[in-house]
């Protein structure tokens, strides 16, 4: 049970951090996160001759590309995945009426949904723009 509550513990402050950047970091906050379970949650970027380069997936000549569609479906699924594991981790503590092992299954479930859509997610929309739109 502690090694339960300190993981707990570990996984709310995780998902505090990442909230807190969502929101207070420089032009964030709640409009940004919308904009983002809207549009998505990746980029699709490019190596230009000066540097990165980002490629909006709505204008030509991705527009016309039928996979381009459910790119941006899959990728605004996913933000709207990671953003709501990500409040459920953070108000798991006003749940006062669940038992304690139920809460911390809950945060931490929710904390590792979180980092698996940063880091396999990021990976995965790489391979799958690069395969279907050839970027």
């Amino acid at each position: 049970m502690k090694t339960l509550k300190f993981s707990y513990y570990i996984s709310l402050a995780i998902c505090i951090i990442q909230l807190l950047a969502h929101l207070c970091a420089p032009f964030g906050g709640p409009l940004t996160i919308w904009d983002m379970m809207t549009h998505g949650l990746f980029e699709v970027t490019t190596k230009a001759t000066a540097g990165d380069r980002v490629i909006f997936l709505n204008h030509p000549p991705y527009s016309l590309n039928p996979a381009t569609k459910n790119l941006q479906l899959l990728n605004s699924i996913l933000a709207v995945i990671y953003f709501t594991s990500i409040t459920l981790c953070c108000i798991t503590p006003i749940f006062y009426k669940l038992s304690l092992k139920t809460k911390y299954k809950i945060g931490i479930i929710s904390c590792g949904i979180t980092l698996f859509i940063c880091t396999i997610g990021a990976i995965l929309w790489k391979y799958l723009t690069k395969t279907y739109l050839g970027i």
